[in-house]
């Protein structure tokens, strides 16, 4: 029984390494890095950020390479004059 389990997690975990980001990096603008996760030995493992998708932003779990991880929740933000 234990074995059917370590295999079968063994299986959703390479599943889930091989997955790609739905979202190109061309498909969104990274406007601000809100914390690294970092492990013990000082390697980066994502970031949190806010990214803006056509006209609206978004906070988001972003892989070392640029890919995301996950898209959190919608951001309502106000910009206020040009930048």
């Amino acid at each position: 029984m234990i074995k059917k389990l370590l295999i079968l997690l063994l299986c959703l975990t390479l599943i889930q390494c091989h997955t790609n980001s739905a979202l190109n990096k061309k498909d969104y603008i990274l406007v601000d890095t809100l914390h690294v996760a970092r492990n013990g030995f000082n390697v980066i493992i994502d970031y949190d950020v806010i990214l803006k998708i056509d006209t609206s932003y978004w906070s988001a779990s972003m892989r070392p390479n640029g890919t995301i991880r996950s898209l959190d929740r919608k951001l309502n933000i106000k910009v206020c004059g040009k930048h």
